[in-house]
């Protein structure tokens, strides 16, 4: 004669079952948050890329000042520099994004940046490194670029640049 579950030992089945699935669960939401971390941390750091160093054949930040003949204006939110053949080149903030603008030329370089924050500086006699109060004098330009991404935390990123429009 066949025999099936008594009551108690189908809930305590059901209780079992609950257990296991709660655990996979846990499992499944712990990987999507480590994921959209991670998906987080990679549109940073690649932006904060972006912005400063270039994008494969576009140029970003730390090159422009590096390559530029002069230094023109760096203030909170905006750089301008004099690119090699005398033309106009800057960048600036506008709707979460940094734009470089080249010859009248305007193009998005990084997205989710919202503050940019520009330096310059030269040595002193002793050889010290002072803050500039003149950007066409400068000898070294730090560049600050602050990412974030819809109201998560901010993430700083700082690079510098040697110039080439030093006094001798």
């Amino acid at each position: 004669m066949s025999r099936g579950f008594t009551l108690i030992e189908a809930v305590v089945g059901m209780a079992v079952l609950a257990l296991i699935a709660l655990g996979v669960a846990g499992i499944f939401k712990a990987g999507m948050q480590a994921s959209n971390y991670t998906l987080r941390q990679t549109f940073v750091v690649s932006n904060a890329r972006k912005a400063l160093l270039g994008d494969g054949p576009r140029k970003g930040l730390v090159w422009d000042l590096r390559e530029s003949e002069a230094v023109t204006s760096l203030s909170a939110g905006s750089v301008s520099a004099t690119a090699p053949g005398s033309s106009t080149l800057s960048y600036a903030l506008g709707n979460d994004a940094l734009a470089r603008t080249h010859s009248g030329v305007s193009k998005e370089v990084a997205k989710g940046v919202t503050g940019l924050g520009a330096a310059y500086f030269n040595f002193d006699d002793a050889g010290r490194v002072i803050e500039s109060t003149t950007p066409a004098s400068a000898m070294l330009a730090t560049t600050e670029v602050v990412l974030s991404r819809r109201g998560q935390r901010e993430y700083r990123f700082l690079s510098g640049a040697r110039l080439r429009n030093h006094n001798p």
